[in-house]
């Protein structure tokens, strides 16, 4: 992948993370049937795309950058949002659909997680891998 690449699919999830934030304020006022199938649309989403994509910057991304700057720790702290992120995926998941303040939590916490990820993601890894100056430009 192209850093253009992943910036197109950081804005996919960035705007993709408002059906986040919108579900936990609705949850509250749906009926389980609701709340579960809302739930389990949000989890397919996030199996079916965050989690791969996940998997593709830890194969792509992060080792460009590892083999840039001559260390695999350069990326550590990032793929240590991944565990993360996939972690709350999967409590998600296994939530009672009954739990609205779990689901809410899990949702809110997932929104916070993707967005602050994706941001740090572009600023230290996908902006500079564009630049043929870094890492010398200090970026």
């Amino acid at each position: 992948m192209s850093g253009e690449q992943f910036k197109v699919a950081h804005q996919r999830f960035n705007a993709w993370t408002d059906e986040l934030r919108m579900a936990a304020r609705k949850l509250p006022e749906l009926t389980p049937g609701d709340r579960l199938a809302l739930i389990s649309d949000l989890v397919a989403f996030l199996h079916d795309s965050v989690e791969p994509h996940t998997r593709i910057d830890e194969q792509v991304l992060y080792r460009d950058a590892a083999e840039r700057l001559g260390s695999p720790l350069v990326t550590a702290s990032m793929a240590y949002d991944h565990l993360a992120i996939r972690t709350w995926i999967a409590k998600l998941a296994e939530a009672d659909e009954d739990d609205v303040d779990t689901l809410r939590e899990l949702l809110y916490g997932l929104d916070a997680l993707i967005r602050v990820h994706i941001w740090k993601e572009d600023e230290l890894l996908v902006r500079p891998l564009d630049s043929s100056t870094w890492p010398a430009s200090g970026a």
